[in-house]
């Protein structure tokens, strides 16, 4: 209808000036950029273009809770505040943000339900720590982002068995070590050529394994346990390399004049899992288990002296800032004093261990969103301090704003009426004697 009304106005207007629309091509009209005189674009690619929060973030900051318990109606509020209470230690809940699907025959909730929080971080945070909460012996949560319901759709109804694929044998990575000869091998770089050979003493020679030109462009490292051979290649932003002590996982990192870029990489899987920044970085340790790392800005650079703390698969735990900062150094691990029969007693009954752990993680978990609760109620009460110190201030310089107003009471600058007055000014007074001649 409004489409019909819009055009009948545009008719009359066309009339009233004396122009035949039938000869004008409307679809060849163009508005000046920026300018759209109050219609707006039905183009699909303009309403894309705009800048929409909510479209930005898509379905990321909502979460899916399964395992609830079903209850009836009279006990859905006291449910809906459990849940509330749990999750809203973690991040921010929309207003209206939590939805208990209710059975339409039953008047029972369905056994899940709808979290959408202020940001999708708060939600991936949400569901790292409550994913396997145990609110009781029955209900242990399931907790999924909304963004992966799509994967779930798709599984297929029936049941089909997976695709059978012939074994083949990889090479194997620990061949160098059968040598007859119980040599050593090693790499060395020489023009543009990268050389691998055996020590071979005897022969009073090197005996060559493999050569390739162009393999790096400024260095290889052998991991840990020699199994890998690391090279550099193009566009990686790195001038040093870090291996984990198992040698699965190793650090590309370009310190000092590379403003400490990050990359975290898996080797088994050739992926990269991370990348970060430490600036200015300018050391970077391995604890002795290959779980943790550590990155430091030493006191060679003035500013940002500390260290950060990160996971062996690149997420930032903690940061401490120390000025004056020289070292940082992992205390060394002896190898274990569990003997193999104990060692092999554990690997048997690991989910008995990994439960007591993850209870003891939820546990802490729990204990840093309280600690993050406290911090912000303590923010806020330092907020509300200071907005009712201003107010008390505001109030006690009433009287003055209203003298310098000439009376105004109102602070409302819309209330006001503006006047101009003209004020006129002596600047100078001269006396001058003038004579008129016939």
């Amino acid at each position: 209808m409004a489409d019909v009304m819009l055009m009948k106005e545009i008719e009359t207007t066309a009339d009233r000036l004396g122009i035949d629309l039938s000869t004008v091509d409307l679809d060849s009209i163009s508005l000046p950029p920026g300018q759209d005189f109050g219609i707006l674009s039905d183009d699909e690619d303009v309403l894309q273009g705009g800048d929409n929060p909510e479209l930005d973030i898509g379905f990321g900051n909502i979460i899916i809770v399964d395992n609830l318990p079903v209850v009836p109606r009279e006990k859905f509020d006291k449910l809906e505040g459990v849940i509330r209470k749990i999750y809203s230690q973690i991040g921010v809940i929309k207003e209206d943000g939590l939805w208990m699907p209710i059975d339409p025959e039953t008047q029972k909730t369905l056994g899940y339900c709808f979290i959408e929080f202020n940001s999708p971080l708060e939600a991936e945070l949400a569901r790292e720590k409550t994913n396997g909460y145990k609110l009781d012996r029955s209900h242990i949560f399931a907790v999924n982002m909304f963004d992966e319901f799509d994967t779930f759709m798709k599984v297929p109804d029936k049941w089909a068995p997976p695709e059978f694929t012939p074994y083949t044998s990889g090479e194997n990575l620990q061949h160098w070590l059968t040598d007859e000869k119980a040599r050593d091998q090693f790499v060395i770089r020489a023009g543009s050529d990268t050389e691998v050979l055996w020590n071979d003493a005897r022969h009073l020679k090197p005996e060559p394994v493999y050569k390739r030109a162009f393999w790096t462009e400024s260095f290889v490292q052998w991991s840990p346990l020699g199994t890998y051979l690391l090279t550099t290649l193009k566009g990686k932003q790195a001038n040093a390399l870090f291996w984990s002590p198992t040698g699965r996982f190793v650090i590309l990192a370009g310190l000092k004049g590379f403003n400490g870029q990050l990359e975290f990489y898996n080797v088994d899987e050739l992926e990269t899992m991370a990348t970060a920044e430490h600036f200015m970085a300018t050391d970077i340790e391995w604890d002795p288990t290959g779980r943790y790392v550590a990155t430091a800005v030493t006191s060679v650079h003035e500013m940002e002296n500390g260290f950060n703390i990160w996971s062996f698969n690149g997420k930032l735990l903690y940061r401490i800032l120390k000025d004056h900062f020289f070292q940082f150094l992992w205390r060394p691990r002896p190898p274990s004093f569990l003997s193999p029969e104990k060692e092999e007693e554990i690997a048997k009954n690991l989910k008995k261990y990994s439960k007591k752990y993850e209870a003891e993680d939820q546990d802490v978990s729990m204990l840093l969103s309280e600690q993050d609760r406290e911090k912000r109620r303590m923010l806020k009460e330092e907020w509300d301090k200071w907005l009712n110190e201003w107010k008390r201030l505001h109030e006690e310089e009433k009287l003055e704003r209203q003298t310098l107003r000439d009376g105004e009471v109102s602070d409302e600058e819309e209330e006001y009426e503006a006047k101009e007055v003209e004020v006129e000014e002596i600047l100078d007074v001269s006396e001058e004697v003038l004579s008129f001649e016939e």
